[in-house]
């Protein structure tokens, strides 16, 4: 079941298309349901290209936009050890965990 599957976890990752995109807003609505205080960050191309109006309309905490190589160790750091979220590269988030979407700027991979 969900509840023992999401059990002892503080951060959820999913990646996404614009393909399976409605599965995963029902997936974080179900995880957010169980357990509110777990993170979820979402990430992949509808994320990447969609991630204000997804901060505002759906469950997500966190989306990291591009590649995540750098980007998503440094997130799980920040939130491990209360660190702040604006000097993430590629890190698009919740305001206060609010309603109000901060959009940080795009780290390119130079081996890309």
């Amino acid at each position: 079941s969900l509840e023992r599957s999401i059990c002892g976890m503080d951060v959820i990752g999913i990646s996404a298309t614009s393909f399976d995109w409605f599965l995963v807003k029902i997936m974080a609505e179900r995880i957010k349901d169980k357990d509110p205080g777990i993170q979820i960050v979402a990430g992949g191309v509808h994320p990447t290209l969609a991630d204000e109006q997804i901060l505002k309309t759906t469950k997500i905490d966190c989306i990291i936009r591009g590649d995540g190589e750098k980007s998503f160790p440094e997130l799980l750091c920040a939130l491990e050890n209360d660190g702040d979220l604006g000097k993430i590269d590629g890190l698009s988030y919740r305001a206060d965990f609010g309603h109000s979407a901060e959009i940080n700027e795009i780290r390119r991979n130079k081996d890309a």
